[in-house]
């Protein structure tokens, strides 16, 4: 019925006022694009019409980056054996259940596979550590002979065979607190 309609009429596009400008959002957090905004998959930015002076002056906040643990999907903690890298949505309310999207949420707990230390790296409620979990240390093919002046330091550059690293390799936003080994959006 439309095609009949306009059949006489030409084509165009409709006029815009003066005061209406075009600007690239992130549809998630209604503000200017980040630089973690453009890797979510679903393509969260979009251009959006606002009258001049409307627009979003601040910057996403809503993508954050996270390591996690691919086993358990989970905050990677040192002992973690295959950190991944990628990015999250930081709910402003935390994560919603039920939500279609909620898979996209970032994790606020850490892995309790890979875990010796739940009181450094929180686990959730409810899950238990794995009592079965043995952190791997390098074999003696590893190891550097302490008599070539190389030290017997393990694969994290620590000089202890046996001590992880102390420090989560975790991604983290913003000014990072020095006194603490969680993400600052945890916080």
């Amino acid at each position: 019925i439309m095609k009949q309609v306009h059949t006489n009429i030409p084509t165009g596009s409709f006029p815009t006022a003066d005061n209406v400008i075009s600007k690239a959002i992130d549809i998630k957090s209604g503000k200017l694009p980040s630089e973690y905004s453009s890797m979510d998959p679903r393509v969260t930015v979009k251009n959006e019409y606002f009258v001049s002076g409307t627009e979003p002056k601040e910057v996403d906040d809503v993508h954050v980056a996270v390591t996690v643990c691919e086993s358990s999907g989970l905050l990677a903690t040192p002992w973690c054996p295959n950190p991944v890298h990628k990015v999250a949505i930081k709910r402003p309310g935390g994560s919603v259940s039920g939500v279609e999207d909620a898979i996209y949420d970032a994790p606020t707990t850490y892995c309790h596979l890979h875990n010796l230390d739940p009181s450094k790296y929180p686990i959730s409620e409810g899950s238990t550590v794995d009592p079965n979990f043995v952190p791997s240390l390098p074999s003696d093919e590893d190891k550097t002979n302490p008599d070539e002046g190389e030290g017997t330091g393990n694969e994290n550059g620590n000089e202890s065979e046996t001590n992880p690293p102390s420090v989560p390799p975790v991604v983290t936003t913003g000014t990072p607190d020095n006194n603490s080994t969680k993400p600052d959006w945890l916080n």
